[in-house]
């Protein structure tokens, strides 16, 4: 919001997408505190004046009526061309919406990717289907037009390639951090990394057409030679469909360049960090702090329940607690009650997060896959114990140390927790010696 401020040109605020859960499908025990989650985004982008936000697949994984409800009590579009009703193979969200930026009629759609939760209401078109239909609508009335994409880079430049009138493409799939706008055929594709942990901000000077900082002579002599090209191949292929296609397609594009003034279009990016030690928003940060005591609340009603799968008996005698280990490996014990990881279950019990099924398994031992089962450990697992790095130590104890465990984590036993997402700045050896125990 206070990038907008500072910005004295008008402006569009939009979202490719994925911003509701983390996973899918939605495990039934993080079910109720990720859509209480889900619910605080949409207030929290209420709030921020979004305009647009592509349906992503892991927007889905609460289920399509769930997104509809979200939908509902959003103030901004959530957009989808390619996802439909199976009854009758409507939209089930907005295929296209059209807002205005100063004197530019911006039309923007959205494709939603594959690999969402399996649904027998909704069915998903290959964008070859429902797409070009859309952007053919959009043109009609748009002199910008914008695709917010759950899709791969391979999949986004065989768009840009068929459908030269998309002019920018926002990418929510498949990118590990932030991608500054290149050009695939005439089309920009960009993206930011996930997680909200930057804020792409674009600033285009659009002059009607794709040229984006070129010399029109430069790009007309480009199109010509590209037509040139096609018009040989139909001689070898005349009856080839495609061909004639994109000869007419050249040829028009080639006429309006000859008749066009001499300006270009460009463009400015910039990537901004969002830091922890930037100023929040206080309706945002009230929107925050309100999930979080929702999240607390569902989590402790969930610990009073039977765990919906209780760990295996076998798997119970596997860990013993840090305290077990301490009655052999006191100057280890010792040492480890120094790391910040002996604290990690106290911090998140100060910040009254002990419950959030979000955070709990990466501040707690012994759950790498029972996640609700972290809800119910004995005290000697609250916090990041000595098996989390060693292994559990069952038949270590019970066989009088005669069973070795691991001496050294391996980098992926850290990586479960040290994402990121949640760590910028881990860095394995370093951080190993941190919390490695005093050599003998």
């Amino acid at each position: 919001m206070q990038k907008r401020r500072e910005v004295a040109a008008p402006s569009l605020t939009v979202d490719g997408g994925g911003l509701l859960f983390g996973e899918t499908p939605l495990s039934p025990a993080m079910a109720p505190q990720a859509r209480a989650t889900a619910r605080g985004i949409v207030e929290a982008y209420n709030i921020m004046g979004y305009n647009a936000v592509g349906v992503g697949r892991y927007d889905l994984a609460g289920g399509v009526d769930f997104l509809r409800e979200m939908a509902a009590a959003s103030k901004f579009s959530w957009l989808s061309a390619n996802l439909v009703d199976r009854a009758d193979r409507k939209p089930l969200f907005a295929a296209k919406l059209f807002k205005k930026a100063g004197g530019i009629t911006v039309g923007i759609t959205g494709l939603t990717g594959p690999g969402g939760p399996p649904s027998d209401r909704s069915l998903l078109l290959p964008w070859q289907e429902a797409l070009p239909p859309v952007v053919a609508e959009l043109k009609k009335k748009a002199d910008f037009i914008v695709l917010l994409a759950d899709l791969d880079r391979a999949q986004i430049d065989k768009i840009a390639a068929a459908l030269p009138a998309v002019n920018l493409i926002i990418q929510a799939g498949g990118n590990a951090g932030d991608l500054a706008p290149v050009l695939s055929h005439q089309t920009l594709v960009c993206s930011t990394a996930k997680q909200g942990k930057s804020l792409g901000v674009l600033s285009l000077d659009w002059q009607g057409r794709p040229n984006w900082g070129q010399s029109p002579e430069e790009l007309l002599l480009d199109r010509k030679r590209a037509l040139d090209q096609i018009e040989w191949q139909l001689r070898r292929a005349p009856s080839s469909p495609e061909l004639r296609q994109e000869k007419k397609r050249l040829a028009a594009e080639v006429a309006t360049l000859e008749a066009s003034d001499s300006r270009s279009s460009s463009f400015k990016n910039d990537f901004l960090a969002m830091e922890t030690s930037l100023p929040d928003d206080l309706q945002v940060a009230a929107v925050v702090g309100d999930i979080r005591q929702q999240i607390q609340r569902l989590g402790k009603q969930a610990s009073h329940r039977p765990v919906a799968n209780p760990r295996p008996k076998e798997k119970e005698a596997d860990y013993v607690g840090w305290q077990a280990c301490g009655r052999c490996h006191l100057k280890e014990t010792a040492n480890w009650q120094r790391t910040r990881h002996a604290g990690s279950y106290r911090t998140l019990a100060a910040k009254q997060q002990q419950f959030n099924l979000n955070c709990l398994p990466c501040h707690v031992t012994g759950t790498e896959e029972e996640t609700s089962a972290a809800l119910a450990l004995p005290e000697g697992m609250l916090a990041v114990g000595c098996e989390v790095c060693h292994g559990p130590g069952g038949e270590h104890v019970r066989r009088a140390g005669k069973v070795p465990l691991s001496r050294r984590p391996l980098v992926d036993t850290c990586l479960r927790c040290h994402t990121p997402e949640q760590d910028d700045h881990f860095d394995f050896t370093r951080d190993l010696k941190r919390a490695a125990h005093p050599e003998e």
